[in-house]
């Protein structure tokens, strides 16, 4: 089974990535944001566009992750893609058995989540997306603000796009099993419930307050 996860920064991409990953077994391969510019030094011969992902493997790309020229670098062999966002997802979805896109009804706690993670990139010069932290009262969304606006409305057009329906943070993170249970059910992923359950408790959240 090929899994791909679709979403934005601080939805809860990588903690569900890492719960299916536990949950499925070491048969199961992980590839995370191939497409993430920050990391294309190391990504960059790794996952040339067209890519074909190998079956048994879970793949989480944020929304505007795509291999185009713009985004993507250079390189010696493969292609650039020429199309929209909603195009490229369109394209790659084909390859998979099950695609989940993620999103946070919250708007507001994924804008605060994320500026206050660059807040601090910006303030500190380092900054562990991935480790708990505790949240200040006022963030400053002034500055970085427009990435999670513009995700956002990415994310609307790609779910239009490919008719596939949201599964919303606040229900896999709820604490509520059923809830938990029913996204397995839906998706008909092979796991133990009570695997998943564990990873997506709400008491692992990186935010404490």
């Amino acid at each position: 089974m090929k899994i791909l996860i679709i979403g934005t920064a601080r939805s809860g991409t990588t903690s569900l990535t890492k719960g299916l990953h536990q949950s499925l077994g070491e048969s199961y391969s992980v590839h995370r944001e191939p497409y993430n510019k920050s990391t294309r030094t190391y990504w960059g011969l790794t996952y040339l566009y067209p890519y074909v992902w190998e079956d048994n493997s879970i793949v989480k790309m944020l929304v505007d992750q795509v291999p185009t020229h713009h985004d993507y670098p250079p390189r010696v062999t493969g292609s650039w893609f020429k199309g929209s966002t909603e195009e490229y997802f369109m394209e790659v979805c084909e390859q998979f058995d099950r695609v989940i896109i993620l999103k946070r009804k919250n708007y507001n706690d994924t804008l605060l989540s994320y500026c206050h993670a660059m807040n601090e990139v910006v303030s500190k010069g380092k900054y562990r997306w991935h480790n708990n932290y505790t949240q200040p009262e006022e963030v400053d969304t002034s500055t970085h603000g427009w990435y999670i606006e513009r995700a956002y409305k990415m994310l609307d057009k790609v779910q239009k796009a490919t008719g596939i329906p949201f599964t919303y943070y606040e229900d896999i993170y709820s604490g509520d099993k059923t809830k938990v249970d029913l996204f397995i059910s839906n998706n008909n992923l092979p796991i133990e419930n009570d695997l998943l359950h564990q990873r997506l408790d709400p008491k692992l959240r990186y935010r404490k307050t």
